[in-house]
């Protein structure tokens, strides 16, 4: 494995216990088990020592299965991120494929979790039987990781298998599972020995010859209780009296004290409390801490520790590497904090201390950060040269200590920001402002003010530097692969295309492999250019390449729903209205889970789903929503919220006030108010105002512009926008033969990428010149399938009266070739058939229901006249349906 795979505390968490010599085989439990291929999840449910793992270890043991992953997990996993980045680990263990994990990298807090499950089950689904044992579920309380996990059941693949372990009872529901006979639940009460089955675990596996008398004490006090058995060994206290196992979980704390802890010797009680509080430990650890005491004998203790049958797990014998099971690490963690600050932090330093020297600087910045030392931290976290890892240490750094360090301040500032930490962000960038205003160090950020409040106008302020100004600032690669995307943003705003993506080239460039959120992020804005400039396939098809990052375990919070609201404005310009709802729903669904959003995020969702309600032809729940908007954020600027306020105009529902405002504001807006949109809306209010001359001169302006700079989608914007102009004057024939020409010209340059929007907002105008275009068409064959289908799907959006004439050999044959009225759809659904996926895995690639994809493959069969989908394909082949495609 590579990057963090390869240290020590993953590979730690992803091993399989070795069960201890000697375990009783639990033939009863083991019967079931072997049916383990008839189930999707095994339950195994009992209390702390019941012998769930060492069941499961020793089940798996005696049976040699091929393909076995194993994940044990502590409260350090209880996220997201942690979980589902040990959980990729596991599964590349198993799968023997080191590479796998890397997919996963990065997630932090939560994002397009959905599509992160769906890589892994994908890559899971074999003909190979898989089972996978996750130790320790109960330790998992984050509602957003079991409703992940739950859903991740719902979807992976029959060949694999689910151990989970658990001290409580299912956290999910698994009702369905157990309905359908792919479930089995093995209790609490299945877990407790039988008393041959005790004293054979006395015997044979604690290796004791006690006599029939002190063995029937020790299985009466635990009744069933492997941990108790252990416990009660341990301290050598054989009470009578019966004790169930529902009183395990209170009696632990006290019993560990009283029958374990203090009848260990002084040197033993002092090893276990002095190495609690770490992950694992060594001998270098240990003696580093004080552990082993005068005589600095590591081995003696251990082995003392393990004849006395404590929860002390050997994760690595070679190497000497220990660490304790939870119940025992709990304890100890209590004892530990019951000693004195000034203790607890020597202890931690010493430590942390080791592992720096060791090279495992994320255990080194762990306990220095819970030694409070944020020197120790700073100088670690500056070390790792902005590993994601370090980043939640940071937080805990004061903001004016950590405005010492130019570069951690903006490691931290963006790890905030990706987290919707909208507090800690605003006080980082307050230090910025103090320390740094009037510099580069400053300007570099100050883009970011936008987003922190709603008073802020929300149009970034993005300062263009050159590769000498960028390499001045004090900081390192990842936030210089920040600053080149904010180039860009730059470059974008004077319309210097080109430039702009080859600055995002760069910063990919700068930021891959080292840091997945800064790629991600990079990547992300590529996208937005590439929508910008109207190429929507290219912007797609970054969007499909940033799937794979968002996968990650380091991906921050606010990663998804970015990714969603970006992505979703591109199908809302394509007017692709279904694929638009589905997108908004699932950004919405990851909004709802976060607690943490800023005002700014959420009036971002609220524009998308203004949006949508306006094309989808709901007017007035439209503009009610970006009316309501403008409201709540009055000092938002009307630049900043241009695209409503187009609506808003183009349905005769801007009020008065606010066209006047947005006059003013791209007025005073300087160069970014020179952008093509913000200045064919000017044009649009002016021409609603009376100027229409002036408006006419500034959409023809904007039309040369873009034509010159390849800028399909204002080109199409400014095209229908003068369709609408001039359908305010007189109308005459060489007005209408301009008018025919636009909508050409405009045509031409939205079919390749779909472009609808303009079309439909301008409708009332364009339909007329659109239906006077269709008749006047000659009577051949002049498009292609695709330009077919897009002026189909045009003609529906434009709300045209009576059906599409038929053209070239349809029209003189006066029947329709089946092929060529394929909708788009159909012609999506014909192009992965031809792939050769089936029914279910085109529903999964096109996010549509598989009933939908079954109804359009009959319409295909019927158009095709074919009866199968092999014929389909051969014949869309036949008819060139698939040329397009292939080529």
């Amino acid at each position: 494995m590579s990057g963090i795979t390869d240290g020590l505390f993953l590979s730690t968490r992803i091993k399989i216990p070795t069960p201890r010599r000697g375990y009783v085989v639990r033939e009863s439990l083991f019967a079931d088990l072997q049916k383990c291929d008839d189930f999707s999840v095994i339950y195994v449910c009992g209390g702390a020592g019941t012998g769930k793992s060492t069941l499961i270890a020793s089940f798996l043991r005696e049976n040699s299965f091929p393909h076995v992953g194993w994940l044990s997990l502590d409260d350090t996993n209880a996220n997201l991120y942690s979980f589902w980045h040990y959980f990729a680990a596991a599964a590349g263990a198993m799968l023997g494929d080191p590479e796998f994990p890397d997919l996963l990298l990065s997630l932090v807090e939560t994002s397009s979790i959905e599509q992160i499950l769906m890589l892994i089950s994908n890559r899971l689904c074999s003909d190979e039987t898989y089972l996978l044992v996750v130790d320790d579920l109960h330790v998992i309380r984050d509602e957003s990781l079991l409703h992940s996990l739950q859903s991740f059941i719902r979807i992976m693949p029959d060949n694999l298998h689910l151990f989970l372990l658990s001290r409580e009872k299912p956290p999910f529901y698994l009702g369905d599972l157990a309905v359908a006979g792919r479930l089995l639940l093995i209790g609490n009460d299945r877990l407790t020995l039988r008393e041959d089955e005790s004293r054979e675990f006395l015997s044979k596996t604690l290796g004791l010859s006690l006599s029939p008398e002190r063995i029937s004490h020790l299985t009466d006090f635990a009744e069933g209780w492997i941990g108790g058995l252990q416990l009660a060994v341990a301290a050598d206290a054989f009470i009578d009296g019966r004790r169930g196992t529902e009183r395990a979980g209170r009696v632990t704390a006290e019993y560990l004290t009283r029958e374990v802890f203090l009848s260990l010797r002084e040197e033993e009680r002092t090893f276990l409390l002095l190495t609690s509080p770490f992950s694992y430990f060594d001998a270098a650890v240990a003696d580093a801490v004080g552990a082993t005491g005068e005589c600095g004998e590591f081995r003696p203790i251990i082995e003392s520790l393990t004849a006395k049958n404590l929860f002390l797990i050997c994760i690595d014998e070679e190497r000497g590497q220990y660490r304790y099971h939870n119940i025992l690490s709990a304890y100890l963690s209590e004892r530990f904090n019951e000693l004195s600050t000034e203790r607890r932090t020597e202890i931690l330093l010493s430590g942390a201390a080791v592992y720096e020297r060791i090279g495992e600087p994320a255990e080194a910045i762990r306990n220095f950060s819970k030694a409070g030392s944020h020197a120790d931290v700073m100088r670690i976290a500056a070390n790792m040269r902005g590993d994601v890892e370090a980043w939640p240490f940071l937080d805990e750094v004061p903001c004016d200590i950590l405005i010492e360090d130019p570069d951690l301040s903006a490691q931290s500032f963006l790890y905030n920001l990706g987290n919707l930490r909208v507090e800690r962000c605003t006080e980082i960038f307050e230090q910025f402002r103090l320390r740094f205003e009037g510099t580069d160090t400053f300007r570099a950020i100050e883009f970011a003010s936008a987003y922190l409040s709603k008073s802020q106008g929300g149009v970034p302020n993005y300062h263009l530097f050159s590769p000498e100004r960028i390499e001045a600032l004090p900081f390192g690669s990842v936030i210089r692969a920040m600053i080149l995307v904010e180039n860009a943003n730059a470059l974008t705003e004077r319309m210097r295309y080109d430039e702009a993506i080859a600055c995002i080239d760069r910063a990919v460039r700068v930021s891959h492999g080292s840091n997945v959120f800064v790629e991600f992020y990079a990547r992300g804005e590529l996208a937005q250019i590439y929508e910008e400039t109207g190429r929507f396939n290219d912007s797609l098809r970054c969007y499909d390449e940033t799937l794979e990052l968002l996968s990650s375990p380091t991906i921050l919070a606010a990663s998804g729903i970015n990714f969603y609201v970006g992505m979703v404005g591109v199908y809302l310009r394509r007017m692709d209205i279904e694929r638009s709802l589905s997108i908004l729903l699932d950004a919405q669904a990851l909004m709802d889970k976060n607690k943490r959003s800023p005002d700014v995020l959420r009036m971002t969702m609220d524009y998308h789903w203004a949006e949508y309600e306006f094309l989808r032809g709901n007017e007035s729940e439209g503009a009610e929503i970006a009316l309501r908007i403008m409201r709540e954020f009055p000092d938002f600027s009307t630049v900043a919220l241009s695209r409503l306020i187009y609506e808003l105009d183009c349905t005769d529902r801007l009020p008065e006030h606010l066209a006047v405002r947005f006059l003013s504001e791209i007025k005073e807006a300087g160069d970014y108010g020179k952008q093509p949109f913000y200045r064919l809306l000017r044009a649009r209010i002016l021409a609603r105002r009376g100027f229409l001359p002036e408006a006419l001169r500034e959409t023809e302006e904007v039309l040369v512009f873009a034509r010159t700079h390849g800028n399909r989608l204002r080109l199409v914007e400014a095209g229908t926008l003068k369709i609408f102009l001039l359908s305010l004057t007189e109308p005459s024939a060489a007005t209408k033969r301009m008018m025919s020409n636009l909508l050409r010209e405009a045509l031409f340059y939205a079919a390749e990428n779909r472009i609808g929007m303009p079309f439909y907002m301008e409708r009332k105008a364009i339909q007329p010149v659109f239906l006077a275009w269709v008749d006047a068409l000659p009577d051949k064959d002049i498009f292609t399938t695709p330009e077919m289908t897009y002026l189909r799907e045009l003609w529906e959006l434009l709300d045209v009266p009576g059906p599409m004439p038929r053209f070239g050999a349809s029209r003189r044959a006066g029947s329709d070739p089946p092929g060529d009225f394929l909708s788009g759809r159909e012609s999506e659904v014909l192009t992965q058939l031809a792939r050769g996926l089936s029914n279910r895995e085109i529903a999964e690639e096109l996010h549509i229901s598989v009933a939908t994809v079954k109804t359009h493959v009959l319409n295909i069969f019927g158009k095709l006249g074919v009866s199968s989908r092999l014929l389909a394909v051969e014949e869309a082949r036949k008819r060139g349906l698939l040329l397009r495609e292939k080529e």
